[in-house]
């Protein structure tokens, strides 16, 4: 699980959180059947966009009456799918399909 990754703001929008986060999903599928990682809010359409889900969401009061809320999301392994079966079907083996 991927507790916070953050980019500085002056980092921001040059590649290096795509990178992060390559790297530690590649090195986490590699071990186990998913990836959970917990959102803030601003950061959410950003997992959403690269297969994530929203499995929880938390909210955290402090000590001064604020909140702090954030979702744990959650991208799981894709699934190798088989090659298809011809069966009859001249076309598809012509084509190389199967």
């Amino acid at each position: 699980m991927v507790y916070r990754l953050f980019v500085l703001p002056g980092y921001q929008g040059k590649g290096y959180g795509r990178a992060l986060l390559d790297f530690a999903e590649e090195e986490i599928l590699a071990r186990e059947s998913s990836v959970r990682i917990d959102a803030s809010f601003p950061a959410r359409g950003i997992y959403l966009k690269r297969g994530y889900r929203e499995i929880e969401f938390h909210s955290i009061g402090t000590e001064n009456g604020d909140f702090l809320c954030y979702d744990v999301m959650e991208k799981k392994k894709r699934q190798e799918l088989p090659p298809p079966k011809c069966g009859s079907n001249r076309i598809r083996k012509e084509e190389g399909l199967c």
